[in-house]
């Protein structure tokens, strides 16, 4: 199956043979109490999760179709997954374009 985001096709870059993960981080904050040794932490549970994996984009139209969805909510089709309601929340700019096969190299981010 391939990796798709709103109808628009992309390659994942796959590193030691494994897709990027989708991970969350901790929602903490910490404040520091002003005239003491006293600091406040908050442990807010996890945030939501996150994929950035480094994609091939056929063409620079694909990518412009791409960039267009920027801020979206859709379907993420990735590592055989199907995630509605992903929010397409970061595009990189192209890291590199292949002039002669259209071949657009850039990163990508998914909240799930």
């Amino acid at each position: 199956m391939a990796e798709s985001f709103g109808g628009v096709a992309f390659k994942v870059l796959v590193t030691g043979g494994q897709f990027p993960l989708p991970v969350a981080k901790a929602n903490v904050n910490v404040r520091h109490i002003p005239g003491g040794n006293i600091n406040y932490v908050d442990i807010g549970g996890l945030d939501i999760k996150r994929v950035n994996p480094n994609v091939t984009i056929a063409s620079m139209s694909a990518y412009a179709s791409l960039y267009a969805l920027l801020g979206t909510t859709g379907t993420l089709i990735y590592d055989g997954v199907t995630y509605s309601g992903a929010i397409f929340s970061d595009i990189g700019s192209p890291m590199f374009y292949e002039g002669g096969s259209g071949m657009v190299t850039t990163t990508l981010e998914f909240l799930i």
